[in-house]
């Protein structure tokens, strides 16, 4: 992915949703790991993390950028109500 295609993907990201800025790393982190593991016919249909670690993609821990979340624990330790999936890390994900 060159760079002008992830910065045009990123701001569309935060715009679309009126997100601050602050959440850069998270939709730029987001929008790459979504590109590595999207079909490409220069690759014939492969995706760059099957040529790179020669089986396909496990993508079944992606979730929407921006979608709305629950927060699983004591509810007095969370002050804002509106929670937002921005991120991947590991399996359990960002908010």
């Amino acid at each position: 992915m060159n760079n002008w295609v992830t910065y045009r993907a990123v701001r569309a990201m935060l715009h679309h949703l009126s997100m601050p800025k602050s959440l850069w790393a998270e939709a730029f982190s987001t929008a790459t790991y979504i590109h590595n593991r999207t079909p490409t016919k220069a690759l014939d249909g492969r995706t760059r993390y099957e040529m790179f670690y020669d089986v396909k993609p496990d993508v079944a821990n992606l979730r929407k950028f921006g979608a709305p979340c629950t927060i699983v624990g004591p509810s007095e330790k969370w002050k804002k109500p509106r929670r937002l999936w921005v991120g991947l890390q590991g399996s359990a994900g960002r908010m």
